[in-house]
């Protein structure tokens, strides 16, 4: 789970992974005004079987030669 906050909006991001059912990512966006909530978004979306992080590309495996510097 990730969570952020800017200004009077608070997000929360997180994944459900549970054997049996269809893996999701959800997120949860809140606007505030003092300690009330004003207006609520969500999201959910179905993930793919085999999801590709283009910014995890750029990093090299572990106890690879690129990562070792070798």
């Amino acid at each position: 789970m990730h969570a952020g906050n800017y200004n009077n909006t608070r997000r929360v991001h997180l994944g459900q992974d549970t054997q049996g059912v269809a893996q999701v990512a959800i997120a949860d966006i809140f606007q505030f005004s003092g300690s009330c909530i004003v207006e609520h978004w969500d999201i959910t979306q179905e993930r793919p079987a085999n999801p590709v992080n283009r910014l995890r590309c750029q990093i090299p495996p572990r106890g690879s030669a690129e990562q070792d510097g070798r």
